[in-house]
């Protein structure tokens, strides 16, 4: 016999027991065969209290605010009542734009904090002059084919390169540049190495140029290569100056040269 047949079997031989008239109204038996029925017929019961609870808030809420919505627009004329009816409804979509925002907000791709380790490598020789031939291959962005005395910056306003690391340190970088496609874009350069300025100092006006600074490389950085990146206020197409080279160009870069500085 299953449970819901015995549930049954007990509720029809309770409810054919025959009333005593002179047994009191209510006994400790009676209690213990309440509570024992109600035992036995609660696991039956789908009592979601739960979402009543919440229907009942959210009844007596929209109750409070219609309460408080009628003393607020009150009796009026019509003039007085739409400018409160607008001022009411205004507030409303004000929370709404505030729920909105934080509903948004809360939802919104966050991006992940990386703690990234790299590891130490005790018996890695590491060299102590780099040294890139713009002429021959290299990794980086927004630069042209090599010519037999450099490469082209351009057509963007800012070029890459992506370098091996060298060790921790300070270096002496040198940057020698072969032509500008017009004056003062060289003066008017910004680098950074790994995202830190890089402070250039020009060794004079003419042309060819080189470009000095002392950069210093932390302990702390663990990243197997250096970015360096070089920013240019303008740039100019020989096109507009009537050639036919329909390049944008900034600068034309012969090599790149890190050196380990003297202790």
């Amino acid at each position: 016999m299953s449970a819901w047949d015995s549930l049954i079997s007990k509720i029809r031989s309770d409810g054919h027991k025959t009333p005593d008239a002179s047994r009191p109204a209510t006994t400790d038996s009676d209690r213990n065969d309440a509570g024992t029925l109600i035992a036995a017929v609660e696991p039956f019961l789908d009592m979601d209290l739960t979402a009543f609870r919440a229907q009942l808030v959210d009844e007596t809420t929209i109750a409070r605010q219609q309460m408080l919505l009628k003393e607020q627009l009150g009796p009026a004329d019509s003039a007085e009542f739409i400018e409160r009816l607008i001022r009411a409804m205004a507030e409303i979509k004000a929370d709404i734009h505030y729920l909105k925002a934080a509903y948004v907000g809360s939802t919104r791709y966050q991006e992940p904090e990386f703690q990234i380790r790299m590891p130490e490598l005790p018996g890695k020789v590491v060299p102590e002059v780099l040294e890139i031939d713009m002429r021959g291959d290299i990794t980086g962005r927004n630069w042209y084919h090599a010519e037999p005395d450099g490469r082209w910056a351009g057509p963007e306003c800012d070029s890459s390169l992506l370098l091996p690391a060298l060790g921790a340190g300070t270096y002496d970088l040198s940057i020698d540049i072969v032509d500008e496609i017009t004056a003062g874009i060289i003066d008017g350069m910004q680098a950074t190495l790994n995202k830190q300025p890089v402070a250039l100092t020009r060794d004079g006006p003419d042309l060819p140029a080189s470009l000095q600074a002392r950069v210093t490389i932390p302990a702390s950085y663990r990243f197997p290569f250096w970015t360096l990146k070089l920013e240019f206020a303008k740039l100019v197409s020989p096109a507009s100056m009537g050639s036919d080279d329909s390049r944008v160009l900034a600068i034309r870069v012969r090599r790149i040269r890190f050196a380990k500085a003297a202790a």
